[in-house]
């Protein structure tokens, strides 16, 4: 019987009669395991989310540890996905633990409602030659053809009708992952058959990432309206399910090792800059993360420097700082310390996640005429981080 394994990034998972040789050959190398005296297995990942295939048929479910909900605000956020079609409720505090279920629910309800309005078909392109002209006529090959004299020169292309789009493609993998859920062997026959058929529309490991990128721009540049405004419901939900996989455009696909992982870490330094700009950019203000290989430490070349945020205005740079997933520690420091100096700036900040439910007040480290500002964003609330984020410059003094 397939079983769905649960674990939590940054943190150990104690899994009972788990097999750590289940983990196929590509994860392996991403997973600490620890087993206690009794036999107990524990994993450990730092800043994976998503889902894997285990090698004996079974799942693992890496969750993120910013819980299922925050980790989708901020994929949405980021990838400029309105998340309306879930309304306000999604971010509940009664659905924080169970959001996954709630999605099965509204999924199979949009799903029936795309199968009652009918599918949406495209038109595909496909070779023709014979007697009869075809929709596209290739010129020059039935103009070779005729001159040879040929009974049947024409060569070209025909359209056909296709239910084979990306947007069908992305409504079977959602349905697919969903069906993985436990809860979705408890469904109710017909709405498990309707998981079961859109399932079987099929999708292609090779066209995810470009299914999910066409998917999101007709999202964003409102391409799903009017006639097939009754897919967008389906699809954004769609998007929501497959997120919390780990499948999104910026996730890791691996075909081996049937899995989807997104670098959570990755996504939160995004999310914190966008975030940023968000709040600055109406005052001139750019958020960026330094370009790769522009600036090095040494004359010749060797270690580059790469702050996670740059706040300039113009050519002007006003502040440097860099997102930490844990508790500074002194390499941290010295790392800020680098950056002030190199920039020649006389500050800097460090923006800290914490899992505490209560962050402790922001603090300064200084060291002769350098200070480093240390801010705890508490993740446990993304509210409170956003919060947070809106008020920088009361912190670190940068608009003057």
């Amino acid at each position: 019987m397939t079983r769905v394994w649960h674990a939590r990034e940054r943190a150990t998972t104690w899994l009972g009669d788990f097999d750590p040789h289940w983990l196929p050959q590509e994860l392996a190398s991403r997973v600490r395991t620890v087993v206690r005296r009794g036999g107990e297995v524990g994993i450990e990942v730092d800043g994976w989310v998503g889902t894997v295939g285990l090698t004996n048929g079974h799942t693992l479910h890496l969750h993120s540890k910013f819980g299922d909900v925050n980790f989708l605000r901020m994929l949405f956020t980021v990838e400029g996905i309105d998340d309306k079609a879930m309304g306000d409720a999604l971010y509940g505090s009664d659905l924080e633990e169970t959001p996954r279920q709630y999605i099965l629910n509204q999924f199979i309800l949009s799903l029936s409602q795309v199968q009652s309005r009918g599918l949406a078909f495209a038109w595909s392109s496909v070779p023709a030659s014979g007697a009869a002209k075809p929709t596209r006529v290739d010129l020059k090959r039935t103009a070779h053809r005729i001159l040879l004299q040929k009974r049947e020169p024409f060569v070209g292309t025909n359209l056909r009708r296709t239910l084979r789009t990306p947007e069908h493609r992305i409504l079977s993998c959602a349905a697919e992952q969903l069906l993985r859920e436990p809860s979705a062997g408890s469904l109710p026959s017909e709405q498990r058959q309707l998981l079961i058929r859109w399932q079987r529309h099929g999708w292609l490991t090779r066209t995810l990432m470009q299914d999910l990128r066409h998917v999101r721009s007709g999202l964003v540049g409102r391409g799903y309206q009017g006639s097939r405004g009754y897919y967008e419901p389906a699809l954004r939900i769609a998007l929501i399910a497959l997120g919390l996989s780990g499948i999104s455009m910026r996730g890791e696909p691996n075909v081996k090792a049937k899995g989807f992982l997104v670098n959570s870490d990755a996504l939160f330094e995004e999310w914190v800059r966008f975030k940023l700009a968000e709040k600055y950019n109406h005052l001139g203000i750019s958020v960026e993360k330094e370009r790769p290989h522009r600036e090095r430490l040494f004359t010749d070349g060797a270690v580059e420097l790469e702050p996670d945020l740059v706040l300039k205005r113009g050519i002007r740079l006003l502040a440097l700082g860099d997102v930490k997933h844990k508790t500074p520690t002194a390499s941290d420091y010295y790392q800020m310390m680098t950056y002030i100096g190199h920039y020649g700036l006389d500050s800097g900040f460090l923006l800290c996640a914490t899992d505490r439910e209560a962050a402790h007040q922001s603090h300064v480290v200084v060291r002769g005429n350098a200070q480093v500002v240390e801010i705890p964003l508490p993740i446990a609330n993304l509210r409170r981080v956003e919060e947070i984020l809106g008020e920088l410059d009361s912190v670190v003094d940068f608009l003057n």
